[in-house]
């Protein structure tokens, strides 16, 4: 009977026992499931936060991006609402600088032509020393490996060394590098396009273009550096004298080698007009005789005759597939023009 009882009693405690276990078992279980949920509350409340935040962010950019299109729009519209204005004012300006007959300003310099027109020529004949170069059998070795594919030479040549050049020019300050460091990378610029379009055009066969007139600029350059600082400041003067010796040295120089024709003659008008609006400028703004312009000039010139020469060859040229490299013979016909018109 005793062992009975003490065996109920040891039962009736496990049970309770176990009872007590499952209790706290289960809320343990409840404990942990509250601990859960309070954590994805938080999780959640945070992602709330980040959300909120990244809404705002978006917001900001897209009001950001609105306002400066905005900006960027107007200021569009005012240019090319103003650009008409603007190309009119130029122009009125231009005319008055072209139909001036004025003094002569006092500060005028008149060894700037003689200068400036020296150097154009040592320029303009490192193109034509560029295409001897890549006429020769060693300057074609070299440029066939640099230059392999005609598209990117063209591109290279016509589009990305003329935009190179110009905003170096534009970004380097004049104290940095000054006039002569330009004079001489636009040496280097008019042998490299010599080279390169020489190369470029191997398979063209360039036109014939007729002989140039001897109309020389190192003539006005020399009547307007010599003769015209005693006429004082007569401007009807300062531009008959040197148009006129330039024009008179040119008609019987075509006389006399039996070369004045009709697009001799054409040529000659042509050359005449320019350096009259050549003069017209000088005379008028002072900044086509600071460094920069000068410069600046000095580069745009073997610039200008890839591009005529370009020009040319595609109204006159014609293309030969078989063609011989030793064939395309390089002439100065071209950079005569350019030197006339600059």
């Amino acid at each position: 009977m005793r062992l009975q009882m003490k065996f109920r009693i040891t039962s009736r405690k496990s049970a309770t026992i176990q009872k007590l276990l499952l209790l706290s078992r289960s809320q343990a279980k409840m404990c942990n499931s509250e601990e859960k949920l309070l954590q994805n509350q938080c999780v959640a409340n945070v992602l709330q936060i980040y959300l909120n935040d990244f809404k705002e962010i978006i917001c900001d950019i897209g009001l950001i991006t609105y306002r400066l299109s905005k900006t960027l729009i107007q200021s569009w519209i005012i240019k090319i609402t103003q650009f008409p204005k603007n190309v009119v004012d130029s122009s009125v300006q231009e005319f008055k600088h072209f139909f001036d007959l004025g003094p002569i300003p006092n500060d005028f310099d008149y060894s700037f032509l003689t200068i400036s027109n020296f150097w154009d020529y040592i320029i303009i004949n490192a193109k034509c020393y560029g295409e001897n170069f890549a006429n020769s059998y060693i300057g074609h070795v070299i440029l066939s490996k640099f230059a392999a594919s005609n598209m990117l030479s063209f591109i290279f040549l016509h589009i990305l060394l003329p935009k190179l050049a110009f905003l170096l020019h534009r970004k380097i300050s004049m104290q940095t590098f000054g006039l002569s460091e330009r004079r001489f990378c636009a040496l280097i610029l008019s042998f490299m396009i010599g080279a390169g379009t020489h190369q470029l055009y191997l398979k063209w066969q360039q036109p014939i273009l007729p002989v140039p007139p001897y109309y020389s600029p190192f003539v006005v350059a020399f009547v307007v550096e010599f003769i015209c600082p005693k006429i004082g400041q007569n401007r009807r003067k300062f531009l008959s004298y040197p148009i006129c010796s330039a024009t008179l040295l040119c008609i019987v120089y075509g006389i006399f080698y039996q070369q004045f024709d009709f697009i001799y003659l054409f040529s000659t008008i042509v050359a005449i007009g320019f350096t009259f609006a050549n003069l017209q400028r000088l005379l008028g703004k002072g900044y086509y005789r600071s460094d920069y312009a000068t410069a600046h000039n000095h580069i745009a010139l073997p610039i200008n005759s890839m591009y005529n020469q370009l020009i040319c060859t595609i109204l006159f040229g014609t293309y030969i597939p078989n063609r011989a490299p030793h064939e395309a013979i390089p002439d100065a016909f071209e950079e005569q023009y350019t030197m006339i018109a600059h």
